[in-house]
């Protein structure tokens, strides 16, 4: 397998490195990496996951549909990856995780949207367990029901 280089994105995995090596258990990080289509994102992340110093023991990772996004969309992928049912070991529902992971024949009764995001909240918590964890949203700017271009 050839290793493909990361031209012109060295600086940034180092970034990334150092905020995996300055990181907090107490409480978590975000990066936000952005640019246009084909720029290097996903190659980017996928160096730095190879590179953290511990390794996460958790990756979770996920995108968010560009076409009808739901605000759940994250977590149903990420859940559709894991093989997740509703009947997993997971704290939730059983009707709830049907919710969250978009699953084709959800119960007709609904959670209000507070409750659901504080259940979808509780089964990220478990995916993760304890551990150093890493978490990728691609495409997170599709959760957005509405876009605001910037001018300038």
């Amino acid at each position: 397998m050839t290793s493909l280089s990361l031209v012109g994105h060295s600086a940034d995995l180092d970034e990334l490195a150092c905020t995996w090596l300055e990181r907090d258990p107490a409480r978590s990080r975000t990066v936000v990496i952005t640019g246009a289509a084909g720029v290097g994102k996903s190659r980017l992340v996928a160096a730095a996951l190879e590179t953290f110093e511990p390794a996460p023991t958790t990756v979770l990772t996920g995108a968010a549909r560009l076409h009808s996004p739901a605000p759940y969309d994250w977590l149903a992928s990420v859940l559709d990856r894991a093989g997740t049912t509703p009947s997993a070991d997971l704290p939730a529902p059983p009707d709830a995780l049907a919710w969250l992971a978009q699953e084709p024949d959800v119960p007709r009764e609904r959670y209000a949207p507070d409750a659901l995001l504080r259940i979808a909240v509780r089964v990220v918590r478990a995916l993760v367990a304890a551990g150093p964890a890493v978490l990728v949203v691609a495409d997170l700017h599709a959760l957005a029901r509405r876009h605001i271009p910037c001018s300038g």
